[in-house]
């Protein structure tokens, strides 16, 4: 399957990095790109396999030099909202508009699926990702405490409204 370009309109003009869909044989590299981003309270492979797989799911990656990910991001599609599953971007690969172009495909991915509501769930001190989701829309609409394990860590539940 061809990658879909991005439509959100948060860097116009700008081209994005090639972003494709994720595949089973991308699954030992996405558990290495988890472990990097997110220590202990990284998915396991059973997990990932889960997401990259399972129904109403969609899960992008894109590729950096010598067969290693620098990004994955993904999206559970329900019936009345879409729900970011994850966003990770290499630590060595951030602040060049990764994440950004992630969260368009994602974006994108829950209009064309006609929803109009897009969720998501970031640690409460990933400053860097709250800013992110605030500069695209999302605003906080809830709390989670400790809902990220086993660190314990505080989650900001924020919500993007937008027009399928």
């Amino acid at each position: 399957m061809q990658p879909q370009p991005s439509n959100h309109p948060t860097q116009p003009g700008a081209p994005g990095p090639p972003i494709r869909t994720a595949q089973t044989s991308d699954l030992d590299e996405l558990v290495r790109l988890e472990q990097a981003c997110f220590g202990t309270d990284a998915w396991s492979w059973q997990v990932l396999l889960e997401e990259t797989t399972g129904a109403n799911r969609a899960y992008f990656v894109i590729d950096g030099a010598k067969g290693r990910l620098v990004g994955a991001a993904g999206i559970a599609l329900g019936k009345d909202f879409a729900e970011v599953m994850t966003v990770e971007v290499d630590p060595m690969a951030q602040g060049h508009g990764l994440g950004r172009a992630l969260m368009d495909r994602l974006i994108d991915t829950a209009a064309q699926a006609g929803l109009g509501r897009v969720l998501l769930e970031v640690a409460e001190n990933n400053d860097a990702a709250v800013r992110l989701y605030a500069s695209m829309g999302f605003e906080v609409i809830g709390f989670r405490k400790g809902y990220y394990q086993p660190s314990n860590q505080n989650a900001l539940v924020m919500e993007l409204t937008i027009a399928p």
